[in-house]
């Protein structure tokens, strides 16, 4: 049985991404912003309870839309970009309703209902799970467990297992710094991630939430209920989390690449 599917389909991805990093490092570095005053005029309470209550008035639609600006969207135009924010930018703890409406936009985007035809598809190729046989019906099937397979996973990492461990399930961009090192900072974000009260911990919902994942999915995988392919597709998942770190931390850079060569092209 094959179930690397979601990490051999996200390949070329990070190659294309790899590439055009390599291509960003080329061009010169932006011109620095203009220096702020030394001192801030000063807030009076009343003006700062008010924008205390304009946070804590925030629904949680506005609160993923500020966490997501500037990122550009899907990334790829396929990859669902509902849990970038920058880390350059002000921490604000998420509400659990703004976490559940993270799991829920990643998990009913129209792309992710592509990526499961894809997968449905090399499922099929390969006859993975024989079980479900081949033909529409087969098709059918497989298209229905691999939806299942990504809805259950962001259920679990980004809404669930971060409200019930008080964990950020964001992404935060490092932007700056040598292609190593941001490199270093998706993957990190694997394994640790930031609590609600801003600290760091071992990124629970993350590696458990995976795992509890691919447990469920033995549920409708009869045919390979054992260890190992529960251990493959829990690797699979976290793996393809990975490479998801690694194209949204890049991202803004290749759409910004794209668009000056657009630009230039256009021009007289």
């Amino acid at each position: 049985m094959r179930i690397y599917k979601r990490a051999i389909a996200s390949l070329p991805f990070l190659a294309l991404c790899l590439c055009a990093v390599s291509l960003r490092a080329q061009e010169t570095a932006p011109a620095a912003a203009p220096a702020q005053p030394a001192v801030a005029p000063a807030q009076s309470s009343e003006q700062k309870k008010d924008e205390t209550k304009k946070d804590d008035d925030k629904s949680a639609g506005e609160i993923v839309k500020e966490s997501t600006q500037g990122t550009g969207g899907a990334v790829l135009g396929v990859l669902p970009n509902f849990r970038s924010t920058n880390s350059g930018d002000e921490f604000k703890p998420l509400p659990a309703k703004a976490k559940w409406l993270i799991g829920f936009k990643d998990s009913f985007y129209y792309t992710v209902y592509l990526v499961s035809g894809l997968f449905a598809g090399l499922g099929q190729l390969d006859g993975n799970h024989p079980q479900f046989g081949q033909g529409v019906e087969g098709y059918a099937k497989r298209y229905v467990t691999s939806y299942a397979d990504q809805a259950i996973g962001n259920i679990m990492t980004e809404s669930l297992f971060p409200v019930m461990l008080h964990e950020d399930p964001r992404y935060f961009r490092q932007q700056t710094g040598s292609v190593r090192s941001r490199l270093g900072s998706a993957v990190a974000q694997i394994f640790v991630t930031r609590t609600d009260s801003g600290g760091r911990q071992f990124n629970f919902s993350e590696i458990v939430g995976n795992g509890v994942a691919a447990g469920i999915s033995d549920l409708y995988y009869k045919d390979s209920r054992n260890f190992s392919s529960t251990g493959e597709q829990w690797f699979t998942a976290v793996a393809t989390d990975t490479f998801s770190n690694v194209l949204k931390e890049f991202w803004p850079d290749i759409k910004r690449r794209m668009t000056k060569k657009h630009d230039t092209a256009v021009q007289p």
